[in-house]
């Protein structure tokens, strides 16, 4: 029942702070499970609560999407997909967490600027390094919340625009763990059937508490890049500590 109490506080707690702010929310809930469970189960089971989660929120806020960000967004996110796939497993878990934190750290410590500019190419290599950190350590969210860190977008449009990019990637995610996970992996979402229920009802709720929390811009951007760069030092330095200690 405790650990049934922690996923669904995790989810909550993720939900709220992507509908209200808009940035973070995948990356604390996936930092939070991984402080309950392996890998192997805490990367499926968030990308099925983040399905129902992302899509509340497009839902919930679908006027403000932009869909010239998302279209070049969405093309190789199954490719990128489809090649975490098989790197998953392969590759160092702990390595990857520190060179995403470090990413995230770097790209925010920096002020906004034209770097986060990006052009339509630059959104379409950007799903697809999205699609591929959301299949290898679960979470898209610290790869693209830098490029929503300029004036170009308003929080609204963060919320709706950052769901459906980040949608896009789990889709895909939990197609494959369903369909080869319990043979590749040893993991079956059958088994998880009730934890899955209940936080996606808490995430449900979350969706519509967080809609209606009243957030000014200047607040918006200034929370924004200070959580972003606790959860990318998050990522840095328990990856890094995994690193020594192995």
């Amino acid at each position: 029942m405790i650990f049934l109490a922690g996923l669904t506080a995790a989810a909550f707690a993720g939900a709220y702070l992507s509908a209200a702010l808009g940035v973070g929310g995948g990356t604390l809930f996936i930092v939070l499970l991984y402080l309950m469970l392996p890998p192997s189960v805490a990367i499926p089971l968030h990308g099925a609560v983040q399905v129902i989660n992302n899509a509340a929120r497009l839902f919930a806020f679908r006027h403000a999407c932009q869909w010239q960000v998302a279209k070049p967004f969405l093309i190789p996110v199954l490719p990128a997909i489809g090649l975490g796939w098989v790197l998953f497993g392969l590759l160092d878990a702990s390595a990857l967490k520190a060179l995403l934190g470090l990413f995230v750290v770097v790209s925010v410590a920096r002020p906004p600027g034209a770097m986060m500019q990006l052009a339509r190419r630059g959104w379409f290599g950007l799903g697809f390094v999205a699609s591929l950190s959301s299949m290898l350590i679960g979470a898209a969210d610290p790869v693209i919340a830098p490029f929503f860190l300029t004036d170009r977008f308003s929080r609204q449009q963060v919320i709706a625009t950052k769901a459906l990019c980040q949608l896009a990637t789990h889709i895909p995610k939990v197609a494959l763990f369903a369909l080869l996970g319990d043979s590749a992996l040893g993991f079956s979402y059958g088994d998880w059937i009730t934890p899955i229920a209940v936080m996606a009802i808490a995430v449900i709720a979350a969706v519509i508490l967080g809609k209606k929390t009243s957030v000014s811009e200047m607040i918006f951007r200034r929370v924004y890049r200070v959580l972003l760069l606790i959860l990318g030092a998050k990522l840095l330095l328990d990856g890094a500590s995994s690193l020594l200690a192995s």
